[in-house]
């Protein structure tokens, strides 16, 4: 029901949005898309929130296709409810905001700006997250399959590729915390985003991977997600259920105190140790109670 009605209003919106109008400033589009944000959150209807938070995206989708918007903050945006995810070795960043429907759901929306050459490019993201599509933690997903979050991490892991770290507020029973991966791709239709990558591990003999990870978990908790730097390392909560029995539900989830801790390891999967037990030091040695490792497997 949310996607038909999405698609009908990014229709809508497109026809509301006229490429021929004049360019808008940096400072006009932020105080523009500020204007709106009240309605996407506390409008009386569904619709009219949906509505203005498709109206933000092609206002930013004309606004951050600029030079002038490359180079420019948005710190009146990032101070408000929109989410701006970057790092100064990356040549993109994100733009990410959320409708909360009255049912408390969320739908996310999302502009991907990128800097090619003396090219600005902007990518329009579209929410599937209400409903994971199937084989979601194994799918590659295109940016109108996108598994929708606030991103407040973006991390470059080599030539065009990104760890992305966010939050979903989902619905009424539940937080979502998600990892996925961006990589971009040039075809014949222009550039493309592409969500997913095999990277994740759960254990060293473990040897699937996970092409992203969503953490689900009971909404009134505050899970930790977080990339280091310092360490190389990301760092997240333990999850465990309320009571005996819950394990399969992901309302009753809460931190239970300890931490694991993902680390990228030889053929480039982040592979998760316990944090307790694993000891990192400046030469990459791993040093651990048992199944100890050596520098040559980093």
């Amino acid at each position: 029901m949310i996607k038909n009605t999405l698609s009908l209003l990014f229709a809508c919106c497109a026809l509301w949005f006229n490429p021929a109008r004049a360019q808008l400033s940096p400072v006009q589009t932020q105080s523009a898309v500020m204007a709106l944000q009240g309605a996407w959150l506390s409008a009386n209807s569904d619709s009219a929130r949906l509505q203005s938070a498709a109206q933000a995206q092609q206002l930013l989708l004309q606004g951050l296709a600029s030079k002038e918007a490359w180079v420019f903050e948005f710190d009146s945006l990032r101070m408000s409810t929109i989410a701006i995810a970057s790092d100064p070795k990356s040549s993109l960043r994100l733009f990410t905001w959320n409708a909360v429907l009255l049912d408390k759901r969320f739908v996310h929306f999302g502009i991907i700006q990128c800097k090619k050459g003396s090219e600005i490019q902007c990518i329009p993201l579209y929410d599937s997250a209400q409903d994971l599509p199937e084989a979601w933690d194994e799918a590659e997903l295109s940016a109108d399959e996108w598994i929708g979050a606030l991103y407040y991490q973006l991390i470059p892991l080599g030539k065009k590729q990104y760890m992305l770290l966010g939050f979903d507020g989902h619905n009424q029973n539940s937080n979502r915390s998600i990892v996925d991966v961006l990589h971009l791709e040039q075809n014949e239709e222009g550039l493309q985003a592409i969500f997913g990558k095999a990277l994740f591990r759960e254990s060293l003999q473990d040897p699937s991977r996970a092409a992203r990870m969503v953490f689900e978990y009971h909404k009134s908790a505050r899970m930790l997600l977080r990339y280091e730097p310092s360490e190389d390392w990301l760092v997240v909560d333990n999850l465990g259920a309320t009571f005996d029995g819950g394990r399969d539900n992901p309302f009753v989830q809460i931190p239970t105190g300890d931490y694991s801790a993902y680390k990228e390891f030889k053929g480039g999967s982040w592979v998760r140790f316990d944090l307790e037990t694993l000891k990192f030091v400046n030469d990459k040695e791993v040093e651990r109670s048992a199944e100890p490792l050596t520098p040559s497997d980093f």
